[in-house]
């Protein structure tokens, strides 16, 4: 093993994904060489390694013609046998890139980011050829998942597997207690100040705290890095309106409906919105502001609604006094999306607006 880091030492991650995905059908074929063919036969259905989707045990015994608890025995002693049996230095390879990726995301790792991180956009084959190989070794162990948490790799019980549950709950109640949502350095400053601190006091620490977050089938993040309790609105992102509010603050300016459309469907791929349908949602809610021809943004940034004369006359009922142009202009263009022109002439208006001797505007409506 240390022979082969030494021959791999200086190589990026990308190469090592680039080697693997070239090697992985071989190494596959060269990890069942050590099972008999009836073995062999069960675990090439029972994990897809040739079709990428794999069988469960009952339809496995229902094809071999046995009890689904003689396939799972089968499966067990499989991989008992496996784990001792000799393996080549390109097997040791990938179980030493697992383990470094492991280490670096402070001692466990989610089976699905462990895959990804393995093969860059592996095929569902792949990610089936990969979970066998992982469960060939002796060096790596798997906690199944859970109603709470998801599946996760470690190398080994360096610390209890009942810890990282315990946190996890310790974080649901932080989450239902704030009631809001919060950025990761809130939490980590939170999650210092516990019981758990020394937990979590190694350089690896906060890749830690982010695996544990990242197993969370209830604690998620949202397309800012929010995180939050999963049923939440901000968090969930469910629906047009959801969307088109966490885009708007996400690229931080006043976008047409056309535009926050195409960002959803960027963003979020799996259901295409349509731009009236996203139009139609901004104006039923008081969060989005109209600020020019189908161009919304947020309330939040105290844009205001209405026309310009609207904005204006508002300004001067809050002022109470005249105003210079520039002041004027200046309030208008942060809340509405129209050219300094449209401004002026609005003011021109003398039905409403007028200069005193200064030159300054004011609202007739007060004069």
């Amino acid at each position: 093993m240390n022979n082969m880091k030494n021959k791999t030492a200086g190589k990026t991650g990308v190469s090592k994904k680039m080697s693997l995905r070239s090697n992985i059908s071989l190494l596959v074929d060269e990890v069942l060489a050590g099972v008999n063919d009836r073995a062999r036969e069960i675990l090439i259905i029972r994990y897809g390694l040739k079709t990428g989707v794999p069988k469960s045990l009952s339809a496995i015994g229902r094809k071999m013609g046995i009890t689904r608890e003689r396939v799972r025995q089968i499966e067990s002693d499989s991989f008992k046998k496996l784990k001792n049996f000799s393996k080549s230095d390109n097997f040791n390879m990938l179980i030493e890139n697992a383990v470094e990726i492991i280490e670096k995301k402070g001692g466990f790792c989610e089976r699905t980011a462990l895959k990804e991180n393995l093969v860059e956009n592996p095929t569902s084959i792949e990610k089936n050829q990969l979970i066998f190989l992982l469960n060939s070794s002796s060096e790596l162990h798997f906690k199944k998942s859970t109603l709470a948490l998801k599946g996760f790799w470690y190398k080994e019980k360096a610390f209890k597997i009942d810890n990282i549950i315990s946190i996890h709950n310790d974080l649901l109640d932080f989450f239902k207690k704030e009631k809001r949502i919060v950025n990761f350095d809130e939490i980590w400053e939170y999650i210092k100040k516990t019981s758990w601190g020394s937990f979590f006091d190694i350089p690896e620490g906060e890749e830690r705290l982010k695996m544990i977050l990242n197993l969370s089938k209830i604690i998620q993040n949202n397309l800012l890095g929010e995180w939050g309790l999963s049923n939440w609105s901000p968090i969930a992102e469910r629906g047009s309106r959801e969307k088109a509010y966490l885009i708007l603050r996400k690229y931080e300016e006043p976008l047409h409906f056309r535009e926050i459309t195409g960002y959803i469907n960027q963003h979020w791929s799996v259901k295409k919105a349509l731009p009236q349908t996203v139009h139609n949602e901004l104006i039923k809610d008081e969060r989005f502001v109209l600020v020019g021809r189908g161009i919304y943004g947020l309330a939040d940034w105290g844009l205001s609604g209405g026309t310009v004369r609207e904005i204006i006359i508002n300004l001067f009922e809050n002022k109470q006094e005249s105003l210079h142009r520039d002041v004027i202009v200046e309030h208008v263009l942060a809340r509405k999306k129209v050219k300094e022109m449209t401004v002026l002439v609005n003011l021109a208006n003398q039905r409403y607006f007028n200069k005193d001797e200064e030159g300054k505007y004011f609202s007739k409506k007060k004069k």
